[in-house]
């Protein structure tokens, strides 16, 4: 793949294949994503950090400008391209399971980032509209002999935002669980789905965590461990391990188990020093920062301020630790 840097950041790594997927399609190179995500998913490729070459080429697909606002002229050409590829390669499940994400960032983006009751009745119906449009292209998809994992992302998304039954949702998960236990993605949809705001309760997250990881066996089940608690950590922050109940060492299991399958990079280092702080390791998050040095991932992190007081607590640790040696 054109543009693939180092595999020891695989931020930029993700963000430059989803652009240059997302570049194929508005030239119309069907064929060439078609194989590029035929090969992801039979091999089960993973960039290094775990993440699913699958899932950032659909990335690439889900709007026309990807992480910059779209105008409605836009949209309507981004969803015009998607049908025109399903039109092209009617047996394509990648090209109907885009659609149906396609619909759903639209529809989302209709009702915007605002409070329920600031939403316009117009936005309503749009986002009604659009999601039963997703719905739609997810029920079409789903006749394709070829079964794909990210079909059960989308919908879980969209049983998100449709408000599903916890029954409903419980379903689709564990068809999705049975197809690729492995493909957290998947599992990411629900732990916002646990969201107490959402339709969780508190220590819901935790227990989902824990329960999951034990279905799958050896060290794939201690990665997921570490990716499901990883993807919290951007939420609670320094409250990770208060608000999720599930203990340091098996999320440090974790890490080791990815570092020794997959590899991990910048952003995966800093996860996993951030953790260790606040799992109460601050050994290991010693050990991580010295390793990371300047090298910072502000996604991780939030502000240089919170990254360079860690630095300094494991700098002090480590000066003390060496005095004492003496």
């Amino acid at each position: 793949m054109p543009g693939i840097v180092s595999p020891l950041d695989s931020t930029t790594t993700r963000k430059k294949l989803s652009a240059e997927i997302s570049a194929r399609l508005k030239k119309n190179d069907f064929e060439s994503i078609e194989s590029l995500a035929n090969s992801a998913r039979s091999s089960k490729q993973r960039i290094p950090g775990g993440f699913w070459k699958l899932y950032v080429i659909y990335d690439g697909l889900t709007e026309p400008n990807l992480e910059q606002k779209s105008t409605e002229l836009e949209w309507q050409e981004h969803i015009g391209r998607l049908e025109a590829w399903k039109t092209a390669m009617p047996n394509s499940v990648t090209a109907k399971v885009a659609t149906a994400g396609a619909w759903v960032y639209w529809a989302v983006d209709a009702r915007g980032e605002g409070f329920a009751h600031t939403v316009s009745e117009h936005s309503w119906q749009l986002f009604r509209e659009r999601s039963q449009m997703a719905s739609d292209e997810l029920a079409e998809a789903k006749k394709s002999d070829l079964k794909c994992p990210q079909w059960y992302v989308v919908a879980l998304s969209v049983g998100l935002v449709q408000n599903w039954s916890r029954t409903q949702y419980d379903k689709v998960f564990e068809e999705g669980f049975r197809l690729e236990p492995t493909y957290y993605h998947i599992q990411r949809e629900k732990l916002t789905y646990l969201f107490p705001q959402w339709n969780g309760k508190n220590g819901e997250q935790g227990a989902f965590i824990k329960e999951n990881a034990s279905r799958i066996e050896g060290d794939e089940g201690l990665i997921m461990y570490f990716l499901l608690t990883s993807i919290l950590q951007s939420h609670y922050r320094m409250q990770l391990f208060q608000k999720v109940d599930v203990p340091w060492e098996k999320v440090k299991e974790g890490y080791q188990a990815l570092e020794r399958h997959y590899k991990t990079d910048r952003f995966r280092k800093n996860q996993y020093a951030y953790m260790a702080m606040f799992g109460r390791d601050i050994e290991t998050a010693s050990a991580e920062m010295q390793e990371i040095g300047d090298d910072w991932d502000p996604e991780v992190w939030g502000t240089r301020e919170t990254f360079e007081n860690i630095k300094k607590a494991t700098e002090d640790y480590r000066s003390i630790q060496s005095r004492n040696q003496k």
